[in-house]
């Protein structure tokens, strides 16, 4: 009889898993991946990048970090609603995850880094409306800005700001699904198998270009779609794999098929990404609550990942720009790792641990009746 992954969350308990040191590994890589656009430029850095060439311009490592993130949340998130389905506290659990350390985050990133660094000066910059714009549009989600007036304009990749944050409106946008699933009654197995298949399908046509051509897949709307076609089956899959964790096999066979068939994908135009939500992710779980692995505790370091990753693009512009043009991707990857670590710790120990304390407390509070007055 083979062992489920039920069974082996049951052993071992809930927490004797591997989420933790995996998203930030995966985190990691993200930094390492941005090194070689951010010290070479776009086309060049493309060129530099391993997993690029080895998948012939499927994916980057920081795509495939990216792919981790989002099963890994699929999973829990929907875990999360499953265990307390209650809307006003899965809102807030996941207000107060995402929200203190990005509002800090961009605050820093527009009323500190951006004076300094902008070549209008202080009193241009914060004459330019740009600037405000960049502050809602990101926080707000209103629309992914990337710029802000004269800031990182003589660097390989002028211009942009934080490149990281781009994901994090698609993250909200699965948070919400499975919000709406929960409230209709539709967060089941099959329900989220049929949405797999159905969103995994239309982004399989925008991806070949089998779609009208009067589509406009790169502004507006349709490239929100577009790129939130691309990521939400893999929280998909990360979310089916719990809903039927209690029959799923949970043995290093299926693991080895699994990552053999990405393997098998990986130099096949247009087949790795589709393979890494239907494979792949099985292989991400499998790691998270495999028992051969000694849990590392990361409780006193804390949960660097989220940091990383939203501090990590603007710190790695500003190596390169004092650097450049003596720079390239190891020296970029080298200075910023420990600039990255040391934001990310401060991040979790000054602003998002705390909010997370506030976990307990009500901040949607019921009406009282008039009756309890």
């Amino acid at each position: 009889m083979n062992t489920t992954l039920g069974q082996i969350i049951q052993k071992y308990g809930a927490r004797h898993n591997h989420f933790d040191i995996m998203r930030l590994i995966a985190a990691l890589v993200v930094i390492f991946s941005h090194a070689f656009p951010l010290a070479h430029g776009k086309i060049l850095g493309k060129q530099y990048e391993p997993l690029m060439i080895l998948s012939r311009g499927q994916i980057t490592l920081g795509g495939v970090a990216v792919f981790v993130f989002f099963v890994v949340s699929g999973f829990l998130i929907t875990a999360s609603y499953d265990k307390a389905p209650r809307l006003k506290s899965f809102c807030q659990k996941r207000l107060l995850r995402l929200y203190p350390g990005l509002i800090v985050a961009v605050a820093l990133t527009v009323f500190v880094l951006g004076p300094l660094l902008s070549n209008l000066g202080w009193r241009g910059y914060f004459q330019q409306p740009e600037t405000y714009s960049y502050l809602v549009n990101n926080l707000f989600f209103l629309r992914y800005q990337d710029s802000l007036p004269g800031v990182f304009a003589d660097t390989p990749v002028p211009g942009f700001i934080n490149g990281s944050l781009w994901t994090l409106k698609y993250e909200i946008l699965a948070y919400g699904a499975v919000a709406v699933l929960g409230i209709l009654g539709w967060l089941r197995a099959r329900a989220v198998a049929i949405l797999f298949i159905l969103t995994s399908a239309v982004n399989l046509l925008v991806q070949t270009g089998l779609t009208p051509d009067f589509i406009d897949w790169q502004s507006g709307f349709p490239f929100i779609l577009k790129s939130f076609l691309e990521l939400f089956p893999y929280f998909l899959a990360g979310a089916w794999l719990y809903l039927v964790k209690e029959k799923l096999p949970f043995n290093s066979t299926f693991a080895l098929v699994a990552l053999f068939a990405v393997c098998l994908a990986l130099p096949i135009p247009g087949l790795l990404k589709p393979m890494l939500s239907l494979a792949g992710a099985y292989g991400v779980i499998y790691l998270a609550y495999y028992p051969g692995f000694k849990v590392i505790n990361l409780h006193k370091l804390g949960d660097l990942s989220y940091g990383v990753y939203i501090y990590g693009w603007p710190l790695q512009q500003l190596v390169s720009l004092i650097l450049f043009p003596e720079i390239n991707w190891f020296l970029n990857f080298l200075i910023s790792l420990p600039l990255v670590l040391g934001a990310a710790w401060l991040s979790w120990h000054g602003v998002e641990k705390r909010a997370l304390n506030l976990k307990g407390l009500t901040l949607f509070p019921r009406r009282r009746s008039r009756q309890s007055v």
